[in-house]
């Protein structure tokens, strides 16, 4: 059960406080919700879920779930900014199921084992700090195009900060990234200056 749940309601905003121990940390349904400045932790699977159209996370905090810091499934045009996201066993931020035209913006992101997945079309990643995770800090599954990724800083990742797991990046824009290492449908794409990733 989730420590805080807000199903199929609109324009609910939770500001403040720790949610700490539940299965889920908040379950978030609706459309134009809004997580700002609250405390997730130790969810025993995710931390914070969202589903629906136009919701917000703002400078949330969000350590040690189980799974996803943050997993967005059948969410569209949400706003992931700002937010400081660490120790989580599985993606930092997950965005799959259908989720399209979202913004994940000025995070920092570290030490969990991925940082932000991308497995839906049409997102943004722009101006995070990943760090430290222990696969990928940046990844675009096989799932067409386009994305856009630009000017992430990412380092320290286990097996590559950069991963676009579609042929020449399909249409997916990668640009003025920092960055170390970097894979292009499972092989070494050259690094920085080099490839579809830059």
């Amino acid at each position: 059960m989730g420590g805080i749940v807000v199903l199929g309601a609109a324009r609910v905003q939770i500001d403040g406080g720790t949610v700490s121990g539940f299965n889920d940390g908040i379950i978030l349904y609706g459309t134009n919700n809004a997580v700002r400045g609250t405390k997730v932790k130790d969810s025993c699977v995710f931390g914070i879920v969202v589903s629906g159209q136009g919701n917000t996370l703002d400078k949330n905090v969000v350590t040690g779930a189980g799974t996803d810091g943050v997993a967005l499934g059948v969410a569209t045009n949400t706003a992931i900014v700002s937010n400081y996201i660490s120790g989580n066993l599985r993606a930092a931020i997950g965005i799959s199921n259908f989720s399209n035209n979202n913004v994940v913006a000025n995070n920092v992101v570290n030490d969990n084992f991925g940082g932000i997945d991308l497995n839906s079309l049409n997102n943004i990643a722009y101006a995070n700090r990943v760090d430290g995770n222990t696969s990928t800090g940046i990844s675009i599954g096989g799932v067409g195009a386009p994305s856009i990724l630009w000017q992430n800083v990412v380092f320290g990742s286990g097996t590559s900060d950069m991963s676009d797991a579609t042929p020449a990046c399909a249409g997916n824009t990668w640009g003025q990234n920092n960055f170390l290492t970097d894979l292009v449908s499972g092989t070494e794409d050259g690094g920085p200056g080099t490839g579809c990733i830059r």
